[in-house]
């Protein structure tokens, strides 16, 4: 005889199931043609059940997207390292490391489907991202920008305008991984991704990010992090990968 089991256990079971069933059916239709029916019905459960944990639509789809946007442990993260005795440069080296360990050699169903409710997004009126771009995304924006800025101020750095360096950063990382599924199948993904380990990618992104800061009356110089900090920080890269989509798992 099967065993039963407690209501509370039944009861998460069931959230965590609409809420994966749904984060995958609005990042294959969007939030237009995603159907509630089709929802409930691939979390084996009815539409009452999903009205009575998320209300409307809307608000399921606003859940989704905070889920998938929070990240709450990044931002813990980030106040620890904050906390370390580290320069400006290896403040940055440790967020280039973070962002592209982050965003690279993820090949998986929830990273893919990440990226296509970002590009539904893009696609319908932005109006829900907003919010959550404003609530988590600029924050930690802010915080790479400060520390551009405050190399800049100790003559470390010579950005002119670090906002949009900032944003130009942040963007290169995240079209490198979202462009990955264009080029799969073609002769240039072995050139662009099949040969380009994450390491690779690293040392390349991170000389190229730091010639763009340094002053051009000084020599290119990439910092290194101690080997206990350098440690460290990968222990913490590989809790954030698993952490990310950790709402999506029973």
């Amino acid at each position: 005889m099967e065993k039963k089991l407690p209501r509370q256990r039944h009861a998460e079971l069931t959230r965590t199931r609409l809420l994966r069933s749904a984060f995958h059916e609005f990042a294959r239709y969007g939030y237009s043609g995603a159907r509630m029916e089709a929802i409930a019905r691939k979390a084996r459960t009815n539409k009452a059940m999903l009205h009575y944990y998320f209300g409307s639509k809307s608000e399921l789809y606003q859940t989704v997207l905070e889920h998938a946007f929070a990240f709450r442990d990044l931002d813990e993260f980030a106040e620890e390292f904050l906390k370390w005795k580290l320069t400006i440069p290896q403040q940055l080296y440790v967020v280039l490391e973070v962002l592209t360990g982050l965003h690279l050699e993820r090949d998986i169903p929830e990273e893919k489907d990440f990226y296509r409710l970002m590009a539904w997004e893009n696609a319908e009126d932005h109006s829900k991202l907003r919010y959550f771009t404003e609530k988590f995304i600029a924050p930690r924006l802010a915080l790479l920008e400060e520390i551009i800025r405050k190399g800049n101020e100790q003559g470390i750095f010579a950005v002119k305008h670090t906002w949009l360096f900032v944003y130009g950063l942040i963007s290169r990382v995240l079209f490198y991984a979202m462009q990955r599924e264009l080029y799969r199948g073609t002769y240039l993904y072995n050139k662009i991704y099949g040969s380009v380990s994450q390491e690779t990618f690293l040392e390349y992104f991170t000389e190229s990010v730091f010639r763009e800061v340094s002053p051009p009356d000084k020599p290119l110089a990439v910092p290194t992090l101690p080997d206990a900090i350098a440690n460290l920080v990968k222990e913490r890269i590989q809790m954030l990968r698993r952490s990310q989509f950790s709402f999506l798992r029973e």
